[in-house]
């Protein structure tokens, strides 16, 4: 029977990390306890199929998940080179560093399947699966931010096991996502009705990361959205910024209450920082990224865990340093390039360098929808990361892993023309 050859196998497999990587999908924002259980179904299930056909398997795809197992390696190593901590908000960051790195170097075979794996006439439906993941998820996110505001009175909304801004960074990615699979099925905007949904729901959108109190995904989803459409139909840049300002006006009075004390908060915490040493959102951040730079000036090769925050105690006891950087020392510095510096030195520095670089490389070499979504996470992540750290949390990692390959398997690699028995290009495959 047909349905014992190896093609049809392999198209079942597919079918079956997908659906795993779009269960992990929803539930980070429901139940993320949950996740990694899928996380590692789809990861055997994609060993397994790329042992069974290791002539499919392509080297040019080997950037991002060869960054992924290098960074995971080198951290481990670094890890047992400085040896377990004796303090508890020492041994809480290792055992974070230590879960990342486990799942980047898992996460790497799975990554490396599906942008490997060639592109078959199921795709155009993984296509329409992802749309649906996509749309539901953003839908469910925008629902429960206004459920919980609304309903049950949160003052800051955060979902199931997350703070605010974690909750804020899902939920961007999932909008621009959304948005991005919308606009690349050419909507028809000569009807009326189709353009005035679209403009209730980016309302809707950015209400809901309003709901969430996070300065950083706000701006970040105002300065991507009008480069994501821009990205589609640059021949009408003058329309889409006239849109844009429209809108910006009408969100301002809309949720101006909202925002206007976020924003007032910003220009007092920046004065008191100046002023005096009350403990403020921004001016702790300043702290510790001025810390972050005398620290980098002494240690440019890194320091342990326990030594760096030796360190900065003793700078600030000598007036060296601000007294606010002590409130979050116990967390992290709140900025990517600032605390993977600072611990592991220049050369940490260059791995997150390549493996930015490899995910914008990914993005150019892909094209149409594909290569638009894979440079939505990388660009709202690096936006992200500069006030808050975020791979030293384990769900980021998986969130972004399941998500690229969610990509790589909706939208194949717009170059290859995949063709029917009857030499047509399989719907939904085609370049964009």
């Amino acid at each position: 029977m047909r349905f014992f050859k190896q093609a049809d196998w392999k198209q079942q497999i597919n079918w079956l990390i997908f659906l795993c990587l779009g269960i992990c999908f929803f539930l980070s924002i429901i139940n993320q306890t949950r996740v990694i259980n899928f996380y590692y179904a789809a990861i055997i299930l994609a060993i397994i199929a790329q042992l069974i056909s290791l002539d499919h398997f392509s080297y040019t795809n080997l950037w991002v998940p060869g960054v992924m197992v290098c960074w995971a390696v080198i951290r481990w190593a670094w890890l047992l080179w400085q040896g377990y901590p004796h303090h508890a908000y020492s041994q809480d960051a290792y055992g974070a560093y230590w879960q990342c790195s486990k799942y980047l170097f898992w996460g790497a075979p799975l990554l490396l399947y599906a942008l490997s794996s060639n592109t078959d006439v199921q795709c155009h439906r993984r296509r329409q699966l992802a749309a649906l993941i996509f749309y539901g998820t953003d839908v469910v996110a925008t629902v429960l931010a206004i459920k919980f505001s609304w309903i049950d009175g949160v003052a800051r909304i955060q979902y199931f096991e997350q703070i605010a801004t974690l909750s804020a960074y899902l939920m961007c990615i999932t909008h621009f996502l959304a948005l991005n699979h919308y606009l690349s099925r050419a909507p028809r905007w000569n009807r009326l009705y189709v353009s005035l949904v679209l403009f209730l729901v980016v309302l809707l959108q950015f209400y809901a990361l309003v709901l969430t109190g996070t300065r950083s995904a706000m701006l970040v989803f105002v300065v991507m959205l009008p480069c994501l459409f821009l990205s589609y139909y640059r021949q009408h840049w003058r329309k889409i910024a006239g849109v844009f300002v429209v809108s910006s006006l009408a969100a301002w009075l809309c949720f101006g209450k909202y925002i206007e004390p976020r924003v007032a908060q910003i220009e007092s915490d920046i004065t008191q920082y100046h002023r005096t040493t009350e403990v403020t959102s921004v001016g702790a951040r300043l702290s510790m990224w001025s810390a972050a730079w005398y620290v980098i000036k002494q240690r440019p090769f890194g320091e342990p865990i326990e030594q760096r925050h030796q360190m900065i105690s003793d700078a600030v006891h000598a007036d060296k340093l601000d007294p606010q950087v002590l409130t979050f020392m116990d967390v992290h510095l709140h900025n990517d390039w600032a605390e993977i510096t600072t611990l592991m030195g220049v050369g940490g520095a260059g791995l997150l360098f390549a493996w930015y670089a490899s995910l914008f490389y990914l993005a150019c070499k892909r094209r149409g929808p594909a290569g638009r979504a894979i440079f939505i996470v990388a660009t709202c992540s690096l936006g992200f990361g500069m006030t808050d750290t975020l791979y030293i949390w384990g769900w980021f990692i998986t969130f972004i892993v399941v998500l690229l390959a969610i990509i790589a398997l909706a939208y194949p690699d717009g170059r290859r023309q995949i063709r029917h028995k009857n030499s047509l290009i399989v719907p939904g495959c085609e370049s964009n």
